[in-house]
């Protein structure tokens, strides 16, 4: 049976991390935030470019503005993959049985080892 010391010390250093991933989750929600206004704007900017000067662009700036449209959401993609980081260090923990076959990828299943090596 741990110690009344351990047991404090325990208890301290879970709340200081739950301190820091509170500080985390509030610093990774203000970054997104303050990330997705600017890429809102780049890609409303770019709609507008197409729409009044559609006809006169070339292929080549066709190109180039579809290039920033789809930076601009795989940004918006990477900031919420961020978000969802963030906050899987405070989910909770749900231990469950499982075995080897479920948790393989799907595309696994119709691989076969080779029983020679």
């Amino acid at each position: 049976m741990p110690d009344a010391s351990a047991e404090n010390r325990i208890a301290s250093l879970e709340a200081e991390l739950a301190e820091l991933r509170a500080e985390m989750q509030e610093f990774t929600a203000t970054v997104s935030h303050d990330l997705r206004a600017p890429l809102r704007h780049i890609v409303s900017y770019v709609q507008l470019v197409e729409e009044d000067a559609g006809p006169l662009l070339t292929a080549e700036v066709r190109e180039f503005l579809a290039t920033i449209t789809h930076a601009s959401r795989q940004m918006g993609k990477q900031l919420d993959g961020l978000t969802l980081l963030s906050r899987a260090g405070s989910a909770a923990l749900v231990v469950a049985r499982s075995t080897a076959s479920t948790l393989r990828p799907a595309s696994w299943k119709s691989t076969r080892l080779n029983s020679s090596h």
